[in-house]
């Protein structure tokens, strides 16, 4: 393959990148070209963010039985602005707009889910609870 010297393609190219460059969002050319260090801070052995002020470190490796670590959050290897920017709008990282994956970043650890049904479970217990929630039973 031959290069060519060519300065009036390359201008031409040029023109054709600027004008493409001015249809892409503000927000979004500085969502990629910030890609690779959001990427980073996935990647990386610890993970901070705040909430309410608070700042919550997490750990962004678990280990396997044979101690190999394995990420909590599997990031892309896109290194093209097209497919960078179709996975920012459609899934993107967690914490993160269109929150697909939940508005915080990482799950937490150390603390039991909330239970929302009664810890009996007979047959009645659950017949009252599904009456109380399509409005036939009221709270006792």
């Amino acid at each position: 393959m031959e290069i060519i010297d060519d300065s009036v393609a390359r201008d031409i190219l040029k023109h054709k990148y600027d004008d493409l460059l001015k249809k892409l969002t503000p927000e979004y050319y500085d969502r990629i070209l910030n890609w690779n260090e959001n990427k980073s801070r996935f990647e990386s052995d610890e993970f901070s963010y705040n909430v309410r002020g608070k700042s919550i470190r997490v750990i962004t490796k678990n280990s396997t039985l044979s101690h190999t670590p394995v990420s909590k959050i599997a990031t892309p290897k896109y290194r093209d602005w097209g497919d960078i920017l179709k996975w920012i709008m459609q899934e993107n990282f967690p914490g993160e707009f269109p929150y697909t994956a939940g508005v915080y970043p990482f799950k937490r650890t150390g603390e039991d889910p909330t239970r929302c049904l009664p810890e009996r479970n007979s047959r009645e217990d659950k017949q009252k609870v599904s009456l109380y929630h399509v409005g036939c039973l009221q709270k006792d």
